[in-house]
């Protein structure tokens, strides 16, 4: 797991991710927004990202909008629940 001390600053409106699982661990660091409808994520891109060519590999960026549409589901059936 990353050390949150060390990490840049992230971007302006976002926070370091607040949920870690093992599979995301190689991701950091990550960042995350959350609002009322979604979670919104970002990270740094770094070598362990890219793929040959060094561009951020494609399966990455796959991963990463499948976990933050996960996490946005769950915040958007909550904010219904709640009203």
């Amino acid at each position: 797991m990353t050390d949150t001390a060390t990490l840049p600053v992230p971007p302006p409106g976002f926070a370091p991710h607040f949920r870690k699982s093992p599979l995301t661990d190689p991701w950091e660091p990550l960042y995350s927004r959350r609002t009322a409808e979604a979670v919104r994520m970002g990270f740094r891109a770094g070598p362990a990202h890219a793929n040959s060519r060094g561009f951020v590999h494609g399966g990455m960026i796959s991963a990463l909008a499948d976990n933050a549409r996960g996490l946005s589901c769950v915040t958007s059936w909550r904010a219904g629940r709640a009203s």
